[in-house]
């Protein structure tokens, strides 16, 4: 549904500003999955389920050495449940 990239700040950039910019892009990429998902009709994935189709929210990352912290808006937690959706998180792979 999205993908967001990091890039490192050119040197004298504002790595704080970066990390920020970085974090909304997360943010934001969240709440519109939250929101494609409201606009869905649950009875549609139930009808997919029926046919033995899955679905979950897949959500990888490649982290080098640093720490990541990874915010999950409750309005994207909400749609989730609703829908019967897990939510798997997979860094590295």
């Amino acid at each position: 549904m999205f993908s967001i990239t990091w890039e490192e700040p050119d040197i004298g950039d504002d790595e704080v500003e970066a990390i920020e910019k970085f974090d909304e892009g997360i943010r934001q990429g969240f709440l519109d999955a939250s929101a494609w998902l409201s606009a869905r009709d649950p009875a549609l994935i139930d009808e997919l389920r029926a046919r033995g189709i899955g679905f979950d929210l897949f959500i990888g990352g490649w982290i080098s050495d640093l720490q990541f912290d990874l915010d999950l808006p409750a309005e994207l937690l909400l749609e989730c449940g609703r829908r019967g959706l897990a939510i798997r998180v997979c860094t590295n792979d």
